[in-house]
């Protein structure tokens, strides 16, 4: 427990990003032996600090008995420090913590603070996902904290013409990317090449389609080193009775200053991608 004993002190918490970010703080006022519950909800939509628990009246004692902040965000992550503000002068900060998508930070009088886990059983935290509503190029950016290893999870519900899904890192539309498949036709043993270096984006798949796809990518994501994805896809041929084609390989983001901490998805060739399209992030440090 910790009160705010005058009319100039006060709980707060302070956000660094936009995530939309939920507080409840629960409380009980003494005043010359009375005691009255009572509970403060903030929603917090930008970087910015808020009070979550104002100063008490003249003479009333109010104790913090529990505070709830959680990350409502589907694709970002939210840092954030509780402090109290004493006298109306002095900052005193309590806790930090960083939140992924859906955690939440508790604190509950006699357990303290928490952070609570959104860990699949394989070890890799959710960081984020998108979905488009409606037809377009890109989807929306989604903001991760940095991690070396990622694992994303692809699904493209069609195309509007013949296009591939590819992946934008940290917003970077230079030619620093390359992508390399292998790709064979359905009854087919030829084996095909297909590559494109010095590119604005990472190419998912081999060839342009229009039907849809789903695939799982794997990369490495050190700041010392190129981030090196590996994709297992397919592409759907509509037809229980046709087999699909074939395609294997991956890319490089010649990056070696940066960790990936925002991606995007949009068409190599400007075709558009439907609603539903999207992709999810996963991932940890070793």
């Amino acid at each position: 427990m910790f009160s705010l004993v005058s009319t100039t002190d006060t709980l707060q918490v302070v956000s660094t990003t936009t995530a939309t970010t939920d507080v409840l703080v629960t409380y009980a006022d003494n005043s010359s032996g009375t005691i009255t519950p009572g509970t403060q909800a903030s929603n917090v939509t930008t970087a910015t600090t808020t009070t979550v628990c104002a100063a008490p009246g003249a003479s009333v004692q109010r104790a913090v008995t529990s505070v709830s902040i959680r990350n409502k965000s589907a694709s970002t992550a939210q840092n954030v420090t509780v402090q109290v503000v004493k006298g109306g002068t002095t900052t005193v900060e309590i806790i930090s913590a960083a939140l992924l998508v859906g955690q939440s930070l508790t604190y509950e009088d006699g357990f303290g603070w928490a952070v609570s886990s959104n860990s699949a059983a394989a070890g890799l935290e959710f960081l984020g996902s998108t979905v488009l509503t409606g037809n377009a190029t890109t989807t929306n950016t989604v903001t991760i904290p940095a991690r070396d290893i990622l694992t994303i999870e692809v699904r493209v519900t069609g195309y509007s013409a013949g296009d591939i899904a590819s992946l934008r890192f940290n917003g970077d539309a230079g030619a620093n990317y390359w992508s390399r498949y292998i790709s064979a036709v359905a009854g087919g043993v030829v084996l095909v090449n297909n590559q494109n270096v010095s590119q604005a984006l990472a190419r998912l798949f081999a060839l342009a389609v229009t039907t849809q796809r789903t695939g799982i990518v794997n990369i490495t994501n050190l700041a010392t080193t190129s981030k090196v994805g590996v994709v297992n896809g397919q592409t759907s041929t509509g037809a229980a009775a046709t087999a699909g084609t074939i395609e294997f390989g991956g890319f490089e983001w010649v990056n070696t200053a940066n960790q990936i901490t925002s991606i995007a998805m949009l068409t190599a060739g400007g075709a558009t991608m439907p609603a539903g399209t999207g992709f999810a992030v996963w991932g940890k440090n070793l």
